[in-house]
């Protein structure tokens, strides 16, 4: 059987708790209330266990440790006495609002005719800390200013719990220490700052919010425009002012090759067995100055078709390229 005396937790409200302690090992396991009546007897032989282990934690001001196998013993039984020993561990951790919670869950809970003494003590015990408490447990009041203080986006926090619609712009029972503030977007912290509060301090703070115009998307990326006729004739013409100045290179290299055989055969007049060569000097500087002619003209076209193509394609469609065997040139709508 736990054993509890009153001096251990310093205080003559804690003090009356040795009675409700002392009957606890009797009256919470052999008498018959609603708190026991669906527990078997497997679930009450853990509970007394855990709830021995706990007392004699407290014993020694060993508080999260009692704490912890407190509200394990507290969901095999839920039982006054249970709620009101996890509060009076959480109050030394500073844990207010917590302990306010046990102490609320032992006042609360379902009541029998039979329930046990211990019981109503720990009930009427319960109800006594909860008025100390509320007289104790600091307060923060979030107050959201400015042109995007209405925004239903917005996300409030106090450390990582977050304010319901209820708890905005009204105190909000916070643990005595330093605390965490910040207003949310999504993902993104407008404002985050904190504040200190201690025993019994009401504290409000005020978060301007300037209005948060949503990022517009970028405009979608124009689809890439076709190569309307134009364009194609521009590369068309591209080609053959190319094809045009490599017949003249190559032609006009024959006829420097030419030109050097008649420099070695011809004085003052050829020889007739120079005719041939001199022919040959004729015929490749004439190709090679209508290659040259021709490809400078189809640069030219193609760079012009090229370049002006800004007009719709209805009206390129009549562009082309006309020829007669000896002059290349455009046609059509620009």
């Amino acid at each position: 059987m736990p054993s509890y005396h009153p001096r251990t937790f310093g205080s003559p409200a804690r003090g009356r708790l040795g009675l409700v302690v002392f009957t606890f090992g009797v009256a919470y396991f052999g008498a018959s209330s609603i708190a026991l009546a669906d527990a078997g007897e497997d679930q009450r032989t853990e509970a007394r266990a855990l709830a021995r282990d706990a007392l004699a934690h407290m014993h020694e001001q060993r508080w999260p440790e009692a704490q912890a196998l407190l509200a394990q013993a507290y969901r095999l039984m839920p039982a006054p006495t249970l709620a009101l020993l996890e509060g009076r561990a959480l109050e030394p951790m500073g844990r207010w609002v917590a302990a306010r919670a046990s102490y609320e869950r032992a006042s609360l809970g379902a009541q029998s005719e039979d329930e046990p003494e211990a019981f109503k003590a720990a009930r009427e015990e319960a109800k006594a800390e909860i008025e100390k408490l509320d007289r104790k447990i600091p307060k923060i009041t979030l107050m959201v200013q400015g042109s995007g203080a209405k925004d239903g986006r917005l996300a409030l926090y106090i450390d990582d719990k977050p304010l319901t619609q209820a708890e905005r712009e009204k105190p909000v029972w916070v643990d005595p220490g330093e605390h965490t503030v910040r207003v949310q977007l999504g993902s993104e912290v407008l404002v985050a700052t904190s504040v200190g509060v201690s025993e019994g301090e009401q504290k409000s703070l005020f978060l301007g919010i300037a209005a948060q115009v949503p990022p517009r998307a970028p405009p979608p990326l124009p689809p890439p425009k076709e190569a309307g006729p134009q364009k194609t004739a521009a590369w068309v013409a591209f080609g053959v002012g190319g094809t045009g100045i490599a017949l003249g290179a190559v032609t006009g290299f024959m006829m420097l090759n030419a030109q050097g055989n008649l420099n070695d055969a011809c004085g003052a007049t050829c020889p007739a067995s120079a005719s041939d060569e001199l022919a040959r000097f004729r015929t490749t500087r004439t190709v090679s100055f209508i290659g040259y002619g021709t490809g400078l003209v189809g640069v030219a076209v193609g760079a012009f078709l090229y370049l002006t193509d800004d007009k719709p394609v209805a009206r390129a469609d009549k562009v082309g390229l006309w020829s007669d065997g000896k002059v290349v040139g455009v046609r059509g709508a620009f």
